[in-house]
């Protein structure tokens, strides 16, 4: 009896462990590839900056979709650049006279 309980709680012990090391490769993955996409479209915002400010415009966005590569980074992570420019319109034009702010690279991110 106490050999099986010492297996089978050994046993537990290693599933645990599986699951836990499981769940952080998944968030490490995760992780590597926000920061792919994160270098990536940096370049790309650093492309359509016109006026280097480092800031975001609506300007800069809807040139966004004039980028040869934009869109091949958008769908690498499966987001449609047209959904896409509809959230940054929203984030842009805010109020209820609907007045133009500009974004930083991590408020658009």
């Amino acid at each position: 009896f106490a050999v099986i309980s010492a297996l089978t709680l050994l046993n537990m012990l290693i599933g645990v462990l599986c699951e836990v090391v499981s769940a952080i490769a998944v968030t490490e993955k995760e992780q590597i590839l926000t920061d792919k996409i994160r270098d990536k479209f940096g370049k790309i915002i650093g492309d359509i900056d016109k006026n280097g400010d480092g800031r975001i415009s609506w300007s800069e966005v809807a040139s966004m979709a004039e980028h040869k590569h934009a869109g091949e980074v958008l769908a690498s992570v499966n987001i449609n650049m047209l959904d896409m420019i509809d959230v940054a319109e929203d984030l842009i034009f805010t109020g209820v006279k609907q007045q133009q702010k500009t974004l930083t690279f991590d408020q658009f991110m």
